[in-house]
């Protein structure tokens, strides 16, 4: 009888979709149908389930033979051995690509693939400027997934988010890696084709089949497209298998159409939003570490129903890349806001119900176009920690995030955040730079950013001529390793003009001499762009070495007297 079940949900979720159980027939033997249940599958039960119209099913049965749509095919998986006696890794791979077929044919092209050609696999990382944390973490934020910073107050996790965005100001949308501008031209570059396209449509995506959007995501066009003289693109297209028979808003039925394709502009910088739910942004802080007010949208509201659904409405239209919730330990629930009788009952419970559904609805929707998606956003979120325990003897508290388990299991990174000292000036009135650590409680993308992996940061609080707001010792360090690494990066040169060399590839001629050091640090000061190149290769080149990252202390600035820490 479950075996009955089991072809009956089959059928049920297939639909009009023209695809046959004869998938499935072979390995789920069924049982002598009753009586009542001997009627053909094909019209009884569509019928019954209200699937599709009778003529559609009629239609469907006449040209099922002649259709070249993945979703008409019928893969015979009854007919391969289960077993691979012969141990042959090519069989294995043609099986792998059968039942991805077969299962893509339920529940879209893009739902099941094998990893060897998932583009999601590929995890990519933003690093946001601070050398210890990137180096660390395996390369910085996990891009496309969702990432904490926890912490007590005053451990750098707001100030951390901004460098963030800064960092996704200037990195692309579509390639995911830093914007660079010619110093003598100022024509901007990145690593994004010489033309990229993507689908000029976002419903039409599913119409591709996965191997035009594995292609496409990576920017060229899918291979049998056809390019007009104006440079417009298209691709003939099957409809997808959920949509394969089916009418629609006009009353006619899909049919194979051309899938258009749009142009994108190179060097698009990611578009960012930022959730303040604890009123304490700063625009002039914000500056200070590089963040352009201008390129990101603020969002504030009342209850956490309200901002969760912001959040969730801003992902929707696909056009937001990374998004900030600072901090998720301020949201309350809008029953505890407005009544006033409730006290503490059901605080902790409420928040971390709501957080939980939308972490799963966060993944949903990264998820939404499947295994070869390129727009999935991605969520930074910092949380305060606060006491955690039973009561009773032997029994010891702890401190744990204020988020819940759920969110605890749906985050790709977490990081625990803590502050060491303050060094002040003489009169202990300014706080000229905080010493702090971080420890990585969890990261699920690999890398070196192996899980209770630590690292210190010295960040410098205030902004002077020699000295801007930072991690006080990344530029001395990256220019110490890209001199040991040498060619390709920092070159000792020849001659009283040339002692040092730059090689960049978004340089002209790749390559720029200085008469000394001093004269290559404020270069690379003035050409941010650059210089977030020069430290991109620096960081990829001691991730993939696996080296140990011994950090280059830099002078204090001048003219300002340090009087002790706190």
């Amino acid at each position: 009888m479950a075996k009955k079940l089991l072809k009956k949900k089959l059928i049920a979720r297939r639909g009009a979709a023209r695809v046959s159980v004869r998938d499935v027939q072979e390995d789920v033997q069924e049982e002598p149908p009753e009586a009542e249940e001997s009627a053909p599958a094909d019209e009884g039960e569509q019928a019954q389930e209200g699937e599709a119209p009778e003529e559609e099913c009629a239609e469907d049965d006449s040209d099922e033979d002649d259709s070249d749509e993945p979703g008409s095919e019928e893969v015979a998986l009854e007919t391969a051995d289960p077993f691979d006696l012969a141990g042959s890794p090519a069989a294995g791979e043609a099986r792998i690509h059968e039942i991805g077929a077969a299962l893509g044919r339920v529940w879209g092209t893009h739902t099941a693939m094998p990893m060897s050609v998932a583009p999601v696999v590929n995890i990519q990382r933003m690093p946001i400027g601070i050398l210890e944390f990137d180096f660390r973490t395996g390369g910085g934020i996990v891009i496309g997934r969702c990432n904490r910073l926890k912490g007590k107050k005053d451990t750098l996790k707001s100030t951390m988010c901004l460098r963030a965005l800064r960092a996704a100001q200037r990195t692309c949308r579509h390639c995911k890696f830093f914007i660079v501008s010619d110093p003598e031209t100022g024509r901007k570059n990145c690593r994004c084709p010489a033309i990229r396209y993507w689908i000029a449509h976002e419903k039409e995506y599913a119409w591709l089949p996965a191997e035009a959007a594995i292609r496409l995501f990576y920017g060229p066009l899918p291979e049998g497209s056809v390019v007009d003289g104006d440079g417009n693109a298209s691709l003939m297209c099957d409809p997808p298998p959920h949509l394969a028979g089916q009418k629609g808003p006009g009353g006619k039925v899909f049919k194979r159409r051309a899938i258009s394709f749009a142009q994108m502009k190179r060097c698009e910088p990611m578009r960012c939003a930022y959730v303040d739910t604890e009123r304490t942004i700063d625009a002039a802080w914000a500056q200070k570490n590089g963040v352009n007010p201008k390129l990101v949208l603020l969002v504030g509201a009342k209850w956490a129903e309200q901002t969760l659904e912001s959040v969730e409405r801003i992902m929707l239209t696909r056009e937001f890349d990374f998004i900030v919730i600072d901090s998720t330990s301020m949201m309350e629930t809008r029953e505890m806001l407005e009544d006033r009788q409730a006290g503490d009952r059901g605080t902790p419970a409420g928040k971390q119900r709501i957080m939980g559904d939308f972490i799963k609805r966060v993944q949903a929707l990264q998820a939404e176009e499947g295994l070869a998606g390129r727009y999935a956003p991605t969520l930074l979120t910092t949380s305060h920690l606060t006491q955690k325990g039973i009561g009773g003897y032997g029994q010891h508290a702890y401190l744990g995030a204020t988020d819940g388990f759920t969110v605890e299991h749906g985050i790709a990174m977490d990081i625990l955040m803590k502050a060491d000292r303050f060094i002040f000036n003489e009169g202990k009135t300014l706080a000229l730079y905080g010493q702090f650590t971080f420890t990585i409680d969890k990261n699920h993308c690999g890398g070196m950013g192996s899980t209770k992996t630590s690292g210190a940061i010295k960040f410098w609080l205030i902004d002077t001529p020699k000295h801007p707001v930072g991690d006080s010792n990344d530029l001395e360090t990256v220019i110490a390793y890209a001199r040991q690494f040498g060619n390709g990066f920092i070159s000792e040169g020849k001659g009283a003009t040339a002692k040092l060399i730059l090689h960049s590839p978004h340089l002209s001629g790749e390559r720029k001499p200085f008469a000394s050091i001093v004269r290559c640090k404020d270069f690379l000061k003035e050409n941010e762009g650059i210089y977030d190149d020069l430290r991109a290769r620096v960081l990829a080149k001691l991730i993939a070495d696996r080296a140990t990252l011994s950090v280059v202390e830099g002078a204090e600035p001048e003219g300002v007297p340090v009087a002790g820490e706190a």
